[in-house]
């Protein structure tokens, strides 16, 4: 593949991000507009990058199928997240591990939607 001649950004995302930890509903877990779409973490930039969207947050993927291609609307669902660096979904929770400074690294747990 001839990767100079392809568009390499992905619309919806700012370039100062660093979209990591994809996982998808590939099972239909979920309920709503979460079943069978996808949630990125973001590392962000540096706080003193000067950038008004620092990142360190989980974005929800909204993909819809066209005739030649997918658009996609990205949501931001939880913020705060410490330096996240990848994520797995197992059912309907979403884990993530960040990287710290400290001798413990944080770990979180994101609890979505699912029908009853």
């Amino acid at each position: 593949i001839d990767a100079s001649n392809m568009n390499m950004s992905m619309p919806g995302i700012t370039g100062h991000r660093s979209p990591l930890g994809i996982s998808f509903d590939t099972t239909g877990k979920l309920c709503g507009d979460y079943h069978k779409q996808g949630f990125f973490l973001s590392y962000g930039s540096l706080p003193q990058s000067g950038f008004a969207d620092q990142g360190q947050d989980l974005v929800f993927l909204q993909l819809t199928k066209g005739a030649s291609a997918y658009t996609m609307k990205a949501t931001i669902l939880a913020k705060g997240l410490k330096s996240p660096m990848d994520s797995v979904l197992v059912g309907n929770r979403l884990f993530t591990v960040g990287i710290s400074n400290a001798a413990m690294a944080p770990i979180y747990m994101i609890v979505l939607p699912t029908a009853p």
